[in-house]
């Protein structure tokens, strides 16, 4: 995806890590926003985001991911709070 890296040479078990540093997002903010279509991730750091499999994750669920991911990347970043 657009804007995503991730080396799958780390990637050793059912934990993923990914950089979203060239989305201009922070890996808060896109994982606020994935959590709003009730998929689960999180921040390691400013830009990288962490999710893992789990034995009933399926095809369709990492599909059904994928596209979470892609809408919320397609989405305008919320504006920056004014002081």
């Amino acid at each position: 995806m657009k804007g995503i890296s991730l080396d799958p040479t780390k990637v050793m078990t059912n934990i993923v890590i990914f950089d979203v540093r060239a989305t201009g997002r922070s890996a808060a903010d896109i994982c606020s926003e994935l959590g709003k279509r009730k998929i689960l991730s999180g921040p390691t750091d400013k830009y990288s985001i962490r999710m893992v499999t789990h034995c009933d994750v399926n095809r369709a669920g990492i599909e059904n991911a994928l596209a979470a991911i892609a809408e919320v990347l397609s989405a305008r970043a919320p504006a920056a709070a004014h002081s």
